[in-house]
């Protein structure tokens, strides 16, 4: 988290003039920024960057390759980015400290949100340390490459940059030291992926995800079932037990449910997790979120699409084909057959109504003289014309008949089918 918490101590028609952190007044200034100043995000939210009405750590100006001013921040993530000046209102740090007493040393509370923000500033990822390995494949999103020479000023040598993308041409992208997408195109680097952190080394155990349904173990020797007999095994069939510390396993070649403390069974094989099978080639889904961001550009969530490939990331590690883009499981939902047949029914629905409006009718509104077709077990797929209307004993139709030429009356207005309006039949055209 590196937006900050202030108290806004000043305002002047409406917009901030003053503000406060930790007992230290700012306040607003016209003058481009610098390194400590505070900025108040005003325009231009960007998801996971900046949002606005936020208060950031400014670093100071940055020019681009136009010349144009920008100000360095630190970002929702913690990342020191750069954007556009006009984004931000600038507060400087007046030199005295407010007068008060409580002002002079920052309170209890002021002294628990700093210690939380540096928590949350700390980049988990490199806590225990990394470690990777040299891969000989195709890029994927997710993997890492490592230059032995600097392609540019803002790409460094020997160090590892996780690939965020890999475009059409196979080419891994990268986000370079001044916060840009950078195409590692035809500069040389060296493909790894990340394998084991610094306890596994140290410790020489493999640290690996909790058991999960489906997954097949090993029971171990230190459970009572196991005094009188070995090398039993079986397969995970429930993990809800979890809470109170079992797992239950379907013993092989036994009709017999047991469950198991976590030291009691060891995972031999892990059963196929990818969520991606969760889904099928040609069924439709929901995107729920990232719309409009990267490897879903042109997409809208809460929009429905089809599944294209399960299996083709496209180059996204992980992902789906769905629609027009490349969907993390967890970014789409299924759409039931229910759902689905419910818009296909308003969908014929407002298509019905709309045809009716364009003569100027309501739905199912017939008149005297209109072209019908029959849908009557008597006279079924027959057309005639509508001589006369009953329209029952309060005019409103119900209870009425449609009579035809022949004299004979149908049923209502539910089993016959407009074909043409009087208003646009020729014959009777003057």
């Amino acid at each position: 988290m590196a937006k900050l918490n202030v108290k806004v101590i000043g305002m002047e028609n409406g917009e901030v003039t003053e503000i406060e952190r930790y007992g230290t007044r700012y306040v607003k200034t016209e003058e481009n920024a610098q390194e400590g100043d505070i900025g108040l995000r005003v325009s231009s939210s960007l998801p996971g960057i900046a949002t606005i009405g936020d208060y950031y750590d400014l670093k100071g100006l940055h020019l681009d390759f136009l010349g144009d001013a920008e100000y360095w921040y630190v970002d929702d993530s913690g990342d020191r980015v750069h954007g556009r000046k006009e984004n931000f209102v600038v507060f400087r740090k007046v030199e005295q400290p407010t007068t008060e007493a409580s002002d002079l040393e920052p309170s209890l509370d002021a002294r628990v949100t700093e210690l939380e923000e540096r928590v949350d500033a700390i980049d988990v990822r490199e806590c225990p340390a990394k470690h990777y390995r040299k891969i000989s494949r195709e890029p994927q999103e997710g993997d890492y490459v490592k230059f032995s020479d600097e392609p540019t000023d803002f790409v460094h040598a020997e160090k590892f940059y996780e690939i965020i993308r890999v475009d059409s041409l196979g080419d891994p992208h990268i986000i370079d030291e001044d916060g840009d997408d950078f195409d590692t195109c035809s500069y040389g680097y060296e493909l790894y992926e990340l394998v084991e952190t610094e306890v596994e080394k140290v410790s020489g155990v493999k640290v690996e995800s909790e058991p999960k349904v489906g997954d097949r173990v090993e029971i171990l020797p230190n459970h009572p079932f196991m005094l009188d007999a070995t090398q039993m095994s079986g397969e995970i069939i429930n993990t809800e037990s979890v809470a109170r510390g079992k797992y239950d396993v379907k013993i092989d070649n036994y009709s017999l449910d047991l469950s198991f403390k976590p030291n009691e069974i060891r995972v031999i094989s892990q059963a196929d997790h990818d969520p991606r099978k969760a889904f099928e080639n040609g069924e439709k889904v929901r995107l729920v979120s990232g719309g409009g961001s990267h490897g879903l550009f042109g997409m809208q969530n809460g929009n429905i699409y089809t599944v294209n490939n399960v299996e083709n990331d496209g180059g996204h590690k992980g992902r789906i084909a769905v629609g027009c883009g490349y969907a993390k499981p967890e970014q789409l939902e299924k759409v039931s057959s229910e759902e689905l047949a419910e818009i296909e029914r308003k969908k014929t629905e407002e298509k019905e109504i709309a045809k009716w409006t364009k003569i100027g009718r309501k739905p199912n509104e017939f008149k005297e003289g209109d072209i019908v077709r029959v849908d009557w077990i008597y006279k079924k797929g027959e057309v005639d014309e509508l001589v006369e209307i009953d329209r029952g004993p309060d005019g409103s139709g119900l209870g009425g008949n449609y009579y035809l030429t022949n004299g004979e009356g149908t049923l209502g207005n539910h089993i016959v089918e407009l074909i043409t309006p009087v208003e646009n039949r020729f014959d009777l055209a003057d």
